[in-house]
């Protein structure tokens, strides 16, 4: 591939290779094949992706250039000879922070919430729903936790039914409750981890991942639970993309602004 590609990059205090942050308008090559993640400049086309792969938490609106190589399927980045920098690097920690914390109030009053529901958990999955806007990553993580103890519960003595043709719906409703309950108190202790240490950015978008605790807990039900994993996958990638297009419109505002 050689063409240019705009892409997001992220940084610490200087590049990888403890070079300086590359200026607003200028050009940084390098020489030999590029092989991501071996040797290459660096960028992701979608900012999300770009923040996974986060050193730090500055970060540059910039154009790959020259011979160019992607990484993954779907790809998440790609390695180039030439990275030119358009905007120049600025610091986004807070704003890292923030995208996170919004990112599991979503996860949390919305999915765990559905997911509680379903599983005949009203009081729980009422007390998800009606989290405030401004509720601290804290008060979200406990809250989740705590609607994941008992989801877990249910799930548990779901497990040891043997009406199988009821119970196994009743178990792979409670470990999807359970699951999503305990996805979002993670991706919450997440947001309260980086509010301390912005330096876990890497792990900052596990808003709604797998949870093996849950996992565990609801053993027999996982052959119904396959249906139901597929469909998350696919609400993921969804909702993966719509975390993306607000991510990159609170770090435009910033880089905008800079």
């Amino acid at each position: 591939m050689s063409d240019e590609l705009k892409v997001w990059h992220f940084a610490g205090k200087t590049l990888r290779d403890g070079a300086p942050l590359t200026p607003k308008g200028e050009t940084i090559s390098v020489k030999g094949p590029i092989i991501p993640c071996s040797h290459g400049l660096h960028g992701s086309v979608r900012a999300i992706d770009a923040l996974v792969y986060a050193p730090g938490l500055m970060v540059a609106r910039c154009t790959l250039h020259g011979d160019i190589k992607s990484h993954g399927n779907p790809a998440d980045k790609h390695a180039a000879s030439s990275r030119t920098c358009d905007s120049g690097y600025v610091n986004v920690r807070s704003v890292v922070v923030e995208f996170t914390r919004l990112c599991a109030l979503q996860a949390t009053r919305v999915y765990a919430a559905n997911a509680l529901m379903i599983a005949g958990l009203g009081d729980e999955a009422n007390m998800l729903a009606t989290l405030q806007d401004g509720s601290t990553a804290e008060e979200i993580a406990d809250a989740a936790r705590a609607a994941a103890r008992v989801a877990t519960r249910v799930a548990r003595d779901a497990r040891t039914a043997w009406d199988a043709a009821w119970l196994a719906r009743d178990a792979r409703d409670a470990w999807a409750a359970a699951r999503a309950a305990m996805d979002a108190a993670g991706a919450a202790w997440d947001a309260a981890r980086a509010a301390r240490d912005a330096r876990d950015a890497a792990w900052l978008v596990r808003a709604v991942g797998a949870s093996r605790a849950a996992v565990m807990v609801a053993t027999d039900a996982r052959a119904a639970a396959g249906a139901a994993r597929d469909a998350a996958w696919v609400a993921r990638l969804e909702e993966a993309t719509r975390q993306n297009t607000l991510l990159e419109k609170m770090l435009m505002e910033v880089i905008n602004n800079g």
